[in-house]
């Protein structure tokens, strides 16, 4: 597994034996695509929402109708 995924024997030992506590995500990946478990990342993060500030930029940015200001009538 150490040569499938890049991260030394020891590493992946003290892992196994729950002695390690800074695993990178990125080797924690690595690990879970050598055993096949990554498809199932996917399912477990929710799915993120639109930034707020970013909506707000969308809406201000869209057309307004246009005011034609006060028309006298007569």
């Amino acid at each position: 597994m150490s040569e499938k995924t890049g991260i030394s024997l020891s590493t992946i030992r003290r892992f196994e034996n729950g002695l390690t506590f800074n695993l990178t995500l990125a080797h924690f990946i690595a690990l879970l695509q050598a055993i096949g478990f990554a498809d199932n990342l996917k399912d477990t993060i929710p799915e993120m929402l639109p930034d707020p500030n970013l909506l707000f930029k969308m809406q201000s940015k869209q057309r307004k109708r246009a005011s034609h200001g006060k028309r006298s009538i007569g």
